[in-house]
Parts: structure tokens; sequence; C-alpha cells
């Protein structure tokens, strides 16, 4: 459920245009962030962007009152660093597993709207509560796990039964959470060209773009849930059928 105007405006003004956010993961310097917000920005990925957040807590799932919001900034409120979102689809108070595969530096999922039947994102892990908004923000070893698990994932796809024959991979992440988008596909069967890569990848994203889980109807969530769920034990049983059930057994390139 989300939360009406008078909702979120009674939060923000209670929360005084500053982030509320206390978990001690995050290692804040104060009981609470504290981050300055800008009312404008709300949704936003500039500094100052916010979101109103629901309260984790059972007995305010459903509730439209402000004390079951919270305003949290961008960083506080990012749903790939939060597990209990980022490792579950959670439909109509059932949980489904979307996490395919973690170690200690990145996690893969299945994305909620995919834009090919086997759309995975590998993501990296925040790091004392704050995560990386770019490439550019990245460390030697963020690249080399990143790059580590893109591989991993790459050799998994290509000997999936679908025959794919090509991944591509794409970061969207500048002032986001660094992840990367595997898109895999076969020439032949689902492109019929080569070239023009950004023009494939903006057809397939405006689709699922056009038509999100949240705005799909009651039947067309219900058949996303049951897709979702076949989706993702095919993929766990493909990591442990083809010897990668742990990230560790390939190794690190040198430095």
């Amino acid at each position: 459920m989300d939360f009406s105007d008078e909702t979120i405006r009674q939060a923000w003004k209670r929360a005084n245009r500053r982030c509320e956010c206390e978990r001690a993961k995050h290692r804040h310097p104060s009981t609470k962030c504290g981050k300055s917000l800008l009312r404008a920005s709300r949704g936003g990925s500039e500094a100052g962007a916010w979101e109103a957040h629901r309260k984790s807590s059972g007995s305010n799932q459903k509730s439209d009152s402000p004390s079951s919001c919270i305003i949290l900034c961008r960083d506080c409120g990012c749903w790939m660093c939060d597990p209990k979102q980022y490792k579950n689809l959670v439909p109509w108070d059932q949980k489904i597993e979307r996490l395919v595969d973690q170690d200690k530096r990145t996690y893969v999922i299945v994305p909620r709207e995919s834009h090919v039947k086997h759309h995975l994102l590998v993501v990296l892990k925040a790091q004392r509560g704050k995560h990386k908004r770019g490439l550019i923000e990245c460390t030697k070893d963020d690249l080399r796990y990143l790059g580590k698990t893109i591989y991993k994932w790459c050799s998994i796809l290509k000997k999936l039964p679908s025959k794919y024959d090509t991944v591509y991979a794409g970061c969207y992440s500048d002032e986001g959470h660094v992840h990367f988008h595997l898109i895999p596909f076969n020439h032949k069967r689902n492109k019929g060209y080569y070239g023009f890569a950004m023009t494939w990848l903006a057809e397939k994203e405006c689709k699922s773009a056009a038509n999100p889980f949240c705005k799909m109807s009651h039947e067309k969530k219900n058949k996303r849930v049951v897709e979702f769920a076949k989706i993702v034990k095919e993929l766990q049983g493909a990591k442990n059928d083809y010897g990668l059930i742990s990230t560790g057994e390939i190794a690190l390139p040198p430095n």
C-alpha cells in the first residue's frame, strides 16, 4: 500500500528535512543519519534525494499513518542494500526467493520485471553501510569481484538449454547503486541481426517499463509470480549442475 500525500507531508514535517535512518549497520556518526534532504528531490538520484519508506514492522504493513512512514535518503533507503528486499519477491504476503547466488562482495538476483527470460542483476554489496554510486567510485577489488561474478554467470547462461550465444552486460547505476544487468539472448531467435545493441536493449526496456509489476492486473501478476519462481529454481539448479556452487571456486586474477 502506498502512502497518501498527506501522510508523506506529515512525515516530512516530522523529519525536518533530515534522513531518519537509525540502522546500526549503516554506522552513522550519531544515532540518526541526519543527512540534509531537498523537498523537490523526492525519488531522485542527486544529492539531497529521498523517498518515503514503510517501517519494517508487521503491524504497520497496511497502515497509512505518519507513524508507519519513515523518510530516508538515497543511500539509507536503497532497496539493493536491504537483504529483506533483494532476497525475496513479496507479493500478497508470500515470499518467493529471488537470490540465486552471492559471495562476500556481490549478489545475483532475478529482477521483478525482466527484459528477457533469464535477465539477471549482479550487484555490488554495500560495505560498512555505504554503497558505491557509480563505477568511478569502485575500487580495484570491487571491479575484480564484479568481473568474477559476471564471468561465472555468463558461463552458466551459455550452458542453459536455451542455448544463448550472447550475453549483453550493462552498468546503469551512476548516482544509484552499482549493479550490472546481464541480458542473455540468441541472435537467430531473439534479435535476428548484428549490431545496434543499444537499440535492441532500449526496445526491451521500454516494453518492461511500460508494464511494471505494480501496475499489472491481478491475473498478470499471478502469471508473473509463477514464471518468476520457475526461473529462479532453474537458475539455482544450473548453478549447482555446473559445479559452480561457490564463487570461491573461480580464482580471482592476480593484482
